[in-house]
């Protein structure tokens, strides 16, 4: 796995395997997630390394030229504000509920509790 942080990067994480076979294909495909500490503008590096067999089958690499990619990273406030919103709205639901559910069952749970406690 490749894992790496950065000042501008909590994580990259490849999402498949990082070394692969290309076999008779003429190219191989991967993914990673990246995830973005901060906003504002970042650049991305990419680097690549083949491995590669010469005529005499020895193996060697061969790095290729590293690709730059700017990046800008941005909080969609309107998006963020409503998942905050509706993590509310659930746990508002939940705590209702629970106390519907105590209110309703009170006969049967109280005794216990006040049997419990030393209550008469």
């Amino acid at each position: 796995d490749i894992i790496a942080r950065s000042e501008a990067t909590q994580l990259v994480r490849p999402n498949k395997i990082v070394m692969q076979a290309l076999g008779s294909r003429p190219y191989a495909a991967w993914e990673w997630s990246v995830t973005p500490l901060r906003p504002g503008r970042h650049e991305l590096r990419l680097k690549v390394a083949a491995a590669v067999r010469d005529s005499h089958g020895l193996h060697s690499t061969v790095a290729l030229r590293d690709k730059h990619f700017p990046v800008i990273v941005s909080v969609d406030y309107g998006r963020t504000a409503g998942s905050l919103f509706m993590r509310a709205l659930a746990w508002l639901i939940v705590t209702i509920g629970a106390a519907l559910l105590g209110i309703y069952t009170q006969e049967i749970w109280w005794p216990v509790v006040k049997g419990f406690l030393g209550y008469s």
